[in-house]
């Protein structure tokens, strides 16, 4: 296949997945979907002034075709960095560092005429510069998905063609042709067509495995104060409990309810109500810690799950979690917390289920809230 009936089957391509792209943008809302998008865009571009430029060899053509092509690169490298859930307004900026060097640097040298394959060199070098960094960031970040290690290795792939073609421009010298049959030329337009195919897909299919954990977590979080809701807290719950009663471990459940919430929103607004939620939450959950979890289950009312906490340490339990809600203060008020309790120090064999906990919390601590604010019951089993 001739480089004109490649760079033709390269704009067609590309097209398609523009109007892929398109599609689905109005859909998924992603950052990285956003910047591939503008990469490929500029890549078709590219595409058009490179057949161009192969019809008629001009000098105009050869610089309307490479410089689309470095601000694709660098779209792409923004698009990595969110995938990689990196991507900050410091990044963007040095990232144009290179981006606009690169853009100088070739520009200078068509204005002093140097040989193509110098071009070649300057232009590739900065873009692996504008790239690599994203790149090995999507590859080796902590707890990344398959689909982003996977999309890494894309463009390592794509990095190595970049290599190659360095390589290729240097052992030839003057002799290069660009977009001829040589090995780094072939290299960079087999690289072009992985890309084009692959990342396209690569990055629709992350706007949809983002989209699916957004659901998933708005179906199990609590939106404002990112603790488990009603049904989260209830399936971890479950799934916890069908793990320590199978080793018959000890187990501790809290109900906990602020005290005074409804006068100190009448008396000092909501804002200052719904500030001492979230922050009974982020006591909780941080006093929790690994061994356990927190849910809100509406309101004011919160549950908190203590894996390997028996009867005899939950007093001790109870005063710690007491403890860090009481630091719980704003513009001098003060706030406590009505506290019911439950232990199960042998659960292996009981038919222990939410509604049954539940109920037992919910006993204990409308006998706590009766005896006062800021008191504890601790429910027998």
């Amino acid at each position: 296949m001739d480089s004109k009936t490649s760079f033709i089957f390269l704009i067609s391509g590309n097209f398609l997945i523009l109007l892929l792209l398109c599609a689905y943008r109005k859909k998924y809302t992603e950052e990285a979907l956003r910047y591939h998008f503008f990469s490929q865009l500029m890549m078709t571009l590219s595409y058009v002034f490179v057949l161009l430029r192969l019809w008629r060899p001009i000098e105009i053509f050869a610089v309307l075709n490479t410089l689309p092509t470095m601000v694709s690169v660098y779209f792409e490298s923004l698009a990595l960095f969110g995938l990689s859930d990196a991507l900050t307004m410091n990044i963007k900026k040095k990232l144009r560092i290179p981006l606009f060097t690169g853009i100088a640097l070739y520009s200078l040298s068509v204005i002093a005429g140097v040989d193509p394959y110098i071009r070649i060199i300057v232009i590739t070098v900065f873009d692996m510069v504008i790239i690599l960094p994203a790149v090995l960031r999507a590859l080796f970040m902590k707890d990344g998905s398959s689909l982003r290690i996977i999309m890494g290795i894309l463009f390592v792939l794509m990095v190595v063609s970049l290599g190659i073609r360095i390589a290729d421009a240097l052992r030839l010298g003057p002799a290069l042709v660009i977009f001829g049959s040589s090995l780094g030329e072939e290299v960079t337009i087999a690289g072009l067509y992985l890309y084009m195919i692959l990342g396209g897909m690569g990055m629709i299919l992350f706007a949809k495995e983002q989209t699916d954990a957004r659901l998933i977590r708005l179906a199990h979080y609590d939106g404002a104060t990112g603790v488990f809701n009603r049904d989260g807290f209830i399936d971890a719950m479950m799934t916890a409990i069908d793990k320590i009663s199978y080793d018959n471990t000890a187990f501790s459940m809290l109900q906990l309810d602020i005290d005074g919430l409804n006068e100190i929103n009448e008396l000092h607004g909501y804002v200052v109500g719904d500030g001492f939620i979230l922050s009974t939450a982020e006591r909780l959950r941080d006093e929790a810690g690994e061994r356990g979890f927190v849910g809100r289950l509406s309101g004011d009312e919160f549950m908190v799950f203590l894996n390997g906490v028996d009867r005899e340490h939950l007093d001790g339990a109870v005063s710690a979690f007491r403890a860090a809600v009481s630091r719980n203060s704003s513009d001098g008020i003060a706030c406590s917390v009505s506290i019911g309790a439950v232990a199960f120090d042998n659960p292996a064999g009981r038919d222990i289920h939410f509604p049954m906990i539940y109920a037992t919390c919910a006993d204990a601590l409308k006998s706590a809230k009766n005896k006062g604010y800021g008191e504890t019951v601790i429910a027998l089993t």
